[in-house]
């Protein structure tokens, strides 16, 4: 092959390498394109479907209207042809209560009833930080009415590590067919208080001492069999003799056994024990309440609260 030719073939191949590379190129930008053009298609999706309505609300149902403490005639939202398969009213409630308490106006607005609108500035919209919700509590106000509290979390605007719970009362508007909505302006409530435990009036023990005695090793044989015994053994502790089931535990003490007689009867009394057992290799004090008669000399169980399921015999 001659000088020329090898520079001709040289050049050639020179020229085909390139335009090997321009349609790798090619092909590389096309790919990112695409690529860019489907991550924009589906950021639009996502705010638009923001924006909308959430799947449970797609379709509403004009209801008989109902007037609200606003006096303004509005509609009940229902969740159309998923009613025994929506949050419910409860949750519902909940999903208000977060978007009030986070400030989003707008995403407040679509739990309200059908024709009527939460008032302008109702929410200053300053944004807070929800870190959970729940369902607190419910209370009838009248027929079809209720009040929804929902304890919401949020963090402190100060103090970052600190948790403050809010308590929000939600009024609903509730109908048997499954329509339901937040019909009017929530409520600020303070933080629930623990009750107080009265301390009880023990009535008067006639039960005499040996019987006492005789009813606290009744007591202790039940225990012994109900942790860690076996569901013929636990049997004999019962008036019924019926073999009950057992815990798979162990039974360390029973501290407490308070016993007091019923009507002041020699017969029957009522006994409440507390025994610290072993479980899954974890120690705790449990109390169960008995009510026991004597029968035929003995002392027996005739019930427990909890009750304690009896043991099937049959398979």
């Amino acid at each position: 092959m001659t000088e020329e030719q090898v520079l001709h073939h040289e050049k050639k191949q020179s020229k085909s390498t390139k335009q090997h590379r321009r349609r790798k190129v090619r092909t590389v930008l096309t790919k990112i394109w695409v690529n860019l053009l489907m991550l924009s298609i589906i950021s639009l999706l996502l705010i638009l479907a923001f924006f909308q309505t959430p799947y449970w609300k797609s379709q509403e149902v004009v209801s008989k209207p109902v007037p609200t403490s606003t006096n303004q005639v509005v509609t009940i939202k229902e969740e159309s042809s998923i009613v025994d398969n929506a949050p419910g009213a409860l949750r519902w409630a909940k999903d208000f209560a977060v978007a009030w308490v986070q400030g989003d106006m707008m995403a407040a607005q679509k739990y309200v009833a059908t024709g009527w609108e939460l008032p302008k500035d109702s929410i200053d919209g300053t944004r807070r930080e929800v870190l959970g919700a729940q369902e607190w509590n419910v209370g009838t106000v009248d027929e079809g009415q209720v009040n929804v509290v929902v304890q919401v979390s949020v963090k402190d605007p100060i103090d970052s590590f600190k948790v403050n719970n809010l308590y929000l009362s939600v009024p609903m508007l509730i109908q048997s067919n499954g329509q339901f909505a937040v019909s009017d302006l929530p409520t600020y409530l303070p933080e629930p208080k623990k009750a107080v435990v009265k301390p009880k009036e023990m009535p008067a023990n006639t039960l005499s001492i040996t019987e006492q005695e005789a009813i606290k090793k009744k007591v202790e044989f039940f225990f012994q069999q109900y942790v860690g015994g076996t569901p013929q053994n636990i049997g004999f502790a019962f008036v019924d003799q019926k073999e009950r089931a057992v815990l798979s535990g162990k039974l360390h003490q029973i501290p407490t056994i308070e016993i007091t007689s019923i009507d002041g009867a020699a017969s029957k009394a009522k006994v409440r024990a507390v025994a610290q057992v072993e479980l899954l290799g974890s120690k705790n004090l449990m109390v169960l309440q008995l009510i026991m008669q004597k029968n035929g000399g003995q002392w027996l169980i005739e019930s427990t609260t909890p009750s304690i399921p009896i043991q099937s015999t049959t398979p």
